[in-house]
């Protein structure tokens, strides 16, 4: 228990930005960050970056897209984790028509049909926290031009954050 709070806490704590951070990032720089963050979980998150979007400049900080992309990764391994239903985590990027598509799905249990209505709309409290990450990460996004959505899988979740490309 110790050990996974110590993890939890260093992974905010290098999440957080610093005077010098641009105001700009790649899907590559993120990535390469999340791989090695999440690189000891099972089941281990996949990354696709399919169409070399590396190059891309974002207009959102790396540390905020890193901070939305972990709260939609967090709630995926800890769903399947808890539940002992599925082994697939993925994330996904690709660009269409002037916006770039992060796609995490998983093959977990998927979200509970009384809560998907509201998920993204109000907090939704659970036995590990007081259920704002995904606020939190729409918010983000938003706040970026963008959004995060929601789409129910069988089996699984999906989750989508949209974001404007320079």
């Amino acid at each position: 228990m110790l050990a996974q709070l110590s993890t939890a806490i260093t992974r905010i704590n290098t999440a957080r930005p610093n005077r010098d951070a641009a105001l700009s990032c790649t899907v590559a720089e993120v990535f390469a960050w999340l791989k090695e963050a999440y690189s000891n979980r099972y089941p281990l998150p996949s990354f696709n970056d399919s169409e070399g979007l590396g190059i891309r400049n974002l207009r959102i900080p790396a540390f905020i897209l890193r901070n939305v992309l972990m709260v939609l990764l967090d709630n995926a391994l800890s769903a399947i984790e808890e539940s002992g239903c599925g082994t697939n985590v993925t994330v996904k990027a690709h660009l269409e028509g002037g916006f770039l598509y992060i796609q995490v799905s998983d093959d977990g249990p998927g979200v509970p049909t009384e809560e998907r209505a509201r998920i993204l709309r109000e907090p939704l409290k659970s036995n590990k926290g007081q259920g704002v990450g995904l606020l939190y990460a729409r918010g983000a996004a938003l706040q970026y031009g963008g959004d995060l959505t929601f789409t129910p899988r069988s089996p699984g979740a999906q989750f989508i954050v949209t974001l404007p490309i320079d």
